[in-house]
This record gives C-alpha cells, sequence and structure tokens, in this order.
C-alpha cells in the first residue's frame, strides 16, 4: 500500500521575491514514497531483524510471521485428498463391476424376452430378467455419481491447498522497492494483526517536492524544466529539480471570480523530483524553489 505523507502545514504557500536578484521564491516540503510492509495474515513474529535506517532490496524478505498452523492445514488437505484416491481406485472398480452385471442382465433380459415371445419362458422369468436388470442399471448411476462426487471432492481439496499455500506465501514480508527502513512498528516475538505494518520504508533516492505557484507563474515553467532548490541546511549548496507535474486545476478556486487580483490568487500544485544523492534531504524538510523573475 503506498502512503504519501502530506503535513497539514505544507498547504502553507510561502512566495517570495528577492530584492537583490530578482529570484521569484517558492516554499515546499520534501516527501518520499512510503510503503507500509504488511501481510494480511495475522501471527506472531518469528523474524524482522531490520532496525530505522537499515537499507533494504527490493524483493529482499524483511519479515516472516509464524505459519506452522498453515503447513499443518495444508497436510490435512493433502491427507484428504491421498484417502479420496483410494476411495476413487475402488470405485472405480465398482462401476467397472456394475458395468458388467448390467451388460449380463441385459442380455438375460434379451434372452428370456425372446423366449417369452414365442411362448418358452414365463411372464415372472421375464420380469425377474428386467428388474435384475434396472437394478443393475440404477447402481451403476449411483456407483458412477459416488466416482463424480469423489473428483469434486478431490477438487475442492485442490483449491484448498492453492488458497492456503497462499495464506503461507503472504507469511512471508518482503520489500517492494528499494529504500530505507524509516519507522519499525513490530518486535520479534510480538502478535501482529491482520494487514497490520510491521514497519514502513521510503524511497530516499529521488525526493518529491510539491510546491503552489500563482496562476500569472503558470507561463514560467512546463514539464521537464529544471529548477535551482536550496535548503535551510545547505545555504550555499544548489539541488536541481526537474518539474514532474502541474495540476491542471486550482487548488482554491473562487466561485465568483469578477477581478483581475481575485484571480491572482489562485494556486496550481507543481511537483518537482529531486536526485537526492548524498542524502541531505530529509522527508518534511522545507526547501525553496527559485527562478528568475
Amino acid at each position: 500500500m503506498r502512503v504519501v505523507i502530506i503535513p497539514a502545514f505544507i498547504l502553507l504557500l510561502i512566495v517570495g521575491c528577492s530584492q537583490n536578484t530578482g529570484e521569484i521564491v517558492y516554499s515546499g516540503l520534501f516527501e518520499a514514497t512510503e510503503i507500509n510492509l504488511s501481510s494480511p495474515e495475522s501471527g506472531k513474529l518469528v523474524s524482522f531483524p531490520y532496525e530505522e535506517g537499515d537499507i533494504l532490496n527490493s524483493g529482499q524478505v524483511v519479515g516472516q510471521l509464524d505459519k506452522d498452523r498453515f503447513e499443518i492445514e495444508k497436510s490435512g488437505y493433502m491427507i484428504s485428498i491421498q484417502e479420496l484416491d483410494v476411495q476413487k481406485i475402488q470405485s472405480e472398480a465398482m462401476v467397472s463391476l456394475t458395468k458388467v452385471t448390467l451388460e449380463g442382465a441385459e442380455r438375460e433380459y434379451n434372452r428370456l424376452k425372446n423366449l417369452y415371445a414365442k411362448k418358452s419362458a414365463t411372464e415372472q422369468q421375464l420380469d425377474n430378467a428386467k428388474t435384475a436388470r434396472d437394478q443393475a442399471s440404477a447402481q451403476l448411476k449411483a456407483n458412477e455419481a459416488a466416482l463424480k462426487i469423489l473428483k469434486y471432492k478431490k477438487e475442492l481439496f485442490e483449491k484448498n491447498i492453492q488458497l492456503v499455500e497462499k495464506r503461507i506465501t503472504d507469511c512471508t514480508i518482503i520489500s517492494p522497492i528499494n529504500g530505507t527502513m524509516i519507522k519499525k512498528y513490530f518486535e520479534e516475538t510480538e502478535v501482529v494483526p491482520g494487514g497490520a505494518p510491521i514497519g514502513k520504508i521510503a524511497d530516499l533516492t529521488t525526493m518529491k517536492l510539491m510546491i503552489y505557484i500563482a496562476q500569472e507563474d503558470l507561463g514560467r515553467i512546463k514539464i521537464g524544466d529544471k529548477l535551482p532548490i536550496r535548503v535551510d541546511s545547505y545555504p550555499e549548496k544548489r539541488s536541481n529539480g526537474s518539474v514532474a507535474w502541474i495540476s491542471d486545476k486550482s487548488e482554491f478556486t473562487p466561485k465568483n471570480v469578477q477581478t483581475r487580483e481575485a484571480r491572482s490568487e489562485m494556486v496550481f500544485a507543481v511537483k518537482l523530483l529531486v536526485e537526492n544523492t548524498d542524502n541531505i534531504f530529509k522527508i518534511g524538510m522545507p526547501a525553496e524553489v527559485l527562478w528568475k523573475n
């Protein structure tokens, strides 16, 4: 689950204009792609050897929930399937035997039917043969139905095995991205509720900086532009942010815009991507975006 934290005070738009350089300054806060590390399953956390600040790789196993109960459940289904396979062999033998019995009963009925037509067999003999044939036919249908039920039961157990294997897989928590552990919520041996995150990872290599610019400044930037960025911690250092997105809708649109002054109060969100090569930018750190007036 992707979570992007936007503190409430990021909505405060700080715009300035340097008297000395003629630069327009917009301020915002750094964000990062943050992802909770969680499992839909609940259970005892048997392994979680990572701490805040540890670097994790995409596809890396970071945590393990107890899966013994699911392994036992899977074993039970597999034993049931083995028992069904034995019953299937027996049922198939019964079907084959009943088919032979029915074929014999059918021949006997036809033989007595011909004899009865020639007055060489009694009506009672013919009725008995018909009854034997009908009973064999009914028994064959019952045996075939029982064989189908065994087949359906096996398919059900196989589906249950697939489901429990999915639950076993879900007990292993894997990092979906390359990133840094920024929060650890549970320790080993603690019981984790289903869906609860055991930790949070963030991609700090590329930071996001959201600023809100006035309508009249929209014409100054476009997607792909590189804008200089500075932070208070390194006032002399400049980094470049690439404009990745410009909102096509004002954040605050007045119901009735009548004057130019009112229209100028409309602001638009702009997202910049900033490479954090020196790891100097932090989540929530304020930054200033500069460009010439």
